[in-house]
């Protein structure tokens, strides 16, 4: 038998007795590292550069913009200049710095999953349904006793922050919002950030960790890497709640679009319940008669939704594994 690689000096006296080293001797370097647990440090990576890359392009932009007033003299006097913190809280410039921080997150986690020798679509969890699309309106639907419990404590937690802390950026931009306006925005909140975010946190970040960590403390994680990229404390807090039941959905279900769907539905469900009493000149009602059947049902679908995610398998042979196979 002939190696291709001289690591025996004694081929010959080791093939004339019959002890052959079997062939799982002599493993390639990448099948090597095919078996070797995946490293924890590029999801942190991922997110600071995420996070950073960011908070930089946010700061260029408003210095750019404050420089072209100055510069080519548009007749904005210097008091007016003072307010450009307002002016950078009308829908329009919401949209497209928002817009413009979503491509910087989903082209990190793409640039992550790209490095990585998993397939990419593997790596991102871009796996099809393994529910069906009934199972998705459930988990919409049962979000929405999410959604009002954290409006509910978001407010809440608000209230009791020093004025310094306290944010209102969202109740001022949707109260700005038009039918004329709202479709860069619209596109931002049901489009861009669930996508763009579903891919990098529970995407890239979540099934990173859960081959290395136990699904509660891959998810408790990745909840806060989430909440922190929100930055005010009063969205830290909500999007962490958030988190938690989006990777509970990622996770039970082998996929990024059962979380992708449902962060969608919650963004459109918060803007058209802001806007919608405004555009139709008529007050948002909040009696017992509306609040009461939206709560019992919304609670039906939730239970429902439990029950459907406890008999999801996930895949252990790719999640939880404290000592994993797949190198990435």
């Amino acid at each position: 038998m002939t190696y291709k690689h001289d690591r025996l000096k004694d081929d010959d006296d080791e093939t004339a007795s019959g002890d052959v080293p079997s062939e799982t001797e002599y493993e390639s370097d990448s099948e090597v590292q095919e078996n070797r647990p995946p490293r924890i440090w590029p999801v942190f990576v991922a997110f600071v550069g995420a996070l950073g890359m960011g908070l930089v392009f946010q700061i260029v932009a408003v210095i750019v913009v404050l420089q072209v007033l100055l510069i080519f003299d548009f007749g904005i006097e210097p008091p007016a200049i003072d307010k450009i913190g307002e002016a950078l809280k009308t829908p329009e410039a919401i949209s497209a710095l928002g817009c413009a921080n979503q491509i910087i997150i989903i082209g990190v986690a793409l640039f992550a999953a790209y490095l990585s020798p998993v397939p990419m679509a593997v790596r991102l969890r871009f796996e099809p349904l393994t529910v069906s699309w009934w199972h998705v309106v459930s988990f919409c639907l049962g979000t929405l006793n999410i959604i009002m419990a954290l409006g509910l404590l978001a407010s809440a937690f608000n209230q009791s922050l020093p004025e310094v802390l306290r944010d209102n950026t969202w109740s001022i931009v949707l109260a700005l919002v038009t039918p004329y306006n709202a479709g860069p925005l619209l596109v931002l909140m049901v489009v861009a950030a669930p996508l763009c975010e579903e891919t990098l946190f529970r995407g890239y970040i979540q099934s990173r960790l859960l081959q290395r960590w136990p699904a509660w403390l891959a998810i408790g994680v990745t909840s806060l890497l989430f909440g922190i990229m929100h930055l005010s404390p009063v969205a830290v807090v909500s999007a962490f709640f958030l988190g938690l039941w989006l990777g509970v959905l990622a996770w039970r279900t082998g996929s990024v679009w059962p979380g992708v769907w449902v962060h969608a539905f919650i963004n459109g469900f918060v803007f058209f319940d802001t806007v919608s009493g405004r555009w139709l000149d008529s007050p948002r009602q909040s009696s017992l008669v509306i609040v009461i059947p939206l709560v019992a049902s919304s609670l039906v679908f939730f239970v429902l939704s439990i029950v459907v995610l406890a008999r999801c398998k996930p895949d252990v042979e790719r999640d939880h594994k404290p000592f994993g196979s797949v190198a990435s």
